[in-house]
């Protein structure tokens, strides 16, 4: 990708479908607050009711729509859609190679700068 590519990534777009189950604390005003995005326990399998031993904790969130939560005391756990944002936060391992492409854009052009990955499995 050129550095003009990833400028124009639109870092809040959701996935196309539910990626995960998040934890939330319910506080004392009823607003939530995020302790897990992606949560995988035996409370969530206790009150969601899924079965740890044959469903895939990967695949857990294509099991529900999107917005489904179970509630246990002040514990909320809901099915989400992850955005590019909360894959790669401003503050992760990824924040130095911006900040190398995106100084080198400013002294060889946007499109002179290339980010090459390889994925194996």
């Amino acid at each position: 990708m050129n550095w003009d590519e990833i400028t124009a990534i639109d870092w809040d777009e959701p996935a196309l479908r539910p990626t995960n189950v998040a934890q939330y604390r319910q506080l004392p005003d009823q607003s939530l607050e995020l302790v897990y995005c992606s949560v995988w326990s035996r409370r969530f399998a206790r009150v969601s009711g899924v079965d740890t031993l044959t469903v895939d904790p990967y695949q857990v969130a294509v099991l529900w729509d999107e917005g489904t939560e179970w509630r246990d005391r002040d514990t909320v756990f809901r099915v989400e859609r992850a955005t590019r944002r909360r894959a790669v936060p401003p503050d992760s391992l990824w924040h130095g190679v911006w900040t190398v492409m995106r100084t080198l854009a400013h002294v060889h052009g946007d499109d002179a700068v290339r980010l090459v990955a390889w994925f194996e499995e």
